[in-house]
């Protein structure tokens, strides 16, 4: 949550860390915050946490950055009986014993990342592509607010129903 409130990135939680989490969420830019702006705010930033950890989680490095190889290694959790692709069942196991999400979200998440609908996860067609997906500005990298974003844009595809 730390890492939420230090919008300056400087490591410290200042008075210029607050007026910029006013002006974010005054979305009105009247100069106050009223309780359906600061509510909303509080929703999304909560909402954000689970993906953001993951993003911590991820940067094995801790240079800032979600490369290709850590992404493999994410992934690669999953891979219980290390075969070189996820399997539906193997997905579901890991994501919902993690409690990332009930087991119709993780179905729902799974076919998402299936991009070619072979029914397993592999590495070039499908986590090779997911990559790039989230590698808005192309670097081969992924910054936390490309990660976040794009799982943002996952979860409110999966909320919309099945494809």
């Amino acid at each position: 949550m730390y890492d939420v409130l230090d919008r300056n990135k400087d490591g410290q939680f200042t008075a210029v860390d607050i007026k910029m989490l006013h002006a974010q969420l005054d979305s009105d830019k009247n100069g106050e915050l009223n309780d359906r702006e600061f509510l909303l705010s509080l929703k999304q930033t909560l909402y954000q946490l689970p993906f953001i950890t993951m993003f911590k989680r991820g940067d094995h490095d801790k240079d800032g950055f979600i490369t290709l190889i850590e992404l493999d290694i994410i992934f690669g959790q999953f891979d219980i009986n290390s075969d070189g692709t996820i399997s539906a069942e193997e997905f579901l196991t890991t994501w919902t014993s993690r409690g990332y999400s009930d087991m119709n979200t993780a179905k729902r998440l799974y076919d998402v990342f299936d991009l070619n609908h072979d029914d397993v996860l592999g590495r070039e067609n499908d986590i090779v592509k997911i990559f790039k997906n989230m590698d808005y500005d192309g670097d081969s990298k992924l910054s936390e607010t490309e990660f976040v974003s794009e799982w943002m844009n996952i979860m409110s595809q999966i909320s919309r129903g099945p494809r």
